[in-house]
């Protein structure tokens, strides 16, 4: 198969390490629930209506932009901002820690 990079798996397009600006966050929104929170938080739900968003197959098919538009609506605050906010909308989220932190 294809290179899958910070992706966990292939069937999966929203369970991968996203970037922000030089920080990383490992988001893993697999359960619908999880996705419609995720993108409502980003102000991407519209993806949802979206053809190539639509399903799960649609998502791992077109993997490569989904993760530009969400590190697009991302790149807007830090990762300690989306964490929080994920995390308080029920959405798996992680942010990747420095050594020094």
């Amino acid at each position: 198969g294809s290179p899958r990079g910070n992706r966990l798996g292939s069937h999966f397009g929203t369970n991968q390490l996203y970037n922000v600006g030089d920080e990383k966050i490992w988001i893993s929104a697999t359960e619908p629930h999880h996705l419609r929170a995720f993108l409502r938080c980003l102000g991407l739900e519209s993806l949802l209506d979206d053809a190539r968003f639509a399903s799960e197959a649609e998502r791992a098919r077109n993997v490569e932009e989904l993760t530009r538009e969400i590190e697009t609506a991302l790149d807007g605050k830090d990762t300690a901002h989306w964490e929080a906010l994920l995390n308080d909308n029920g959405v798996p989220a992680m942010r990747v820690q420095t050594i020094a932190e």
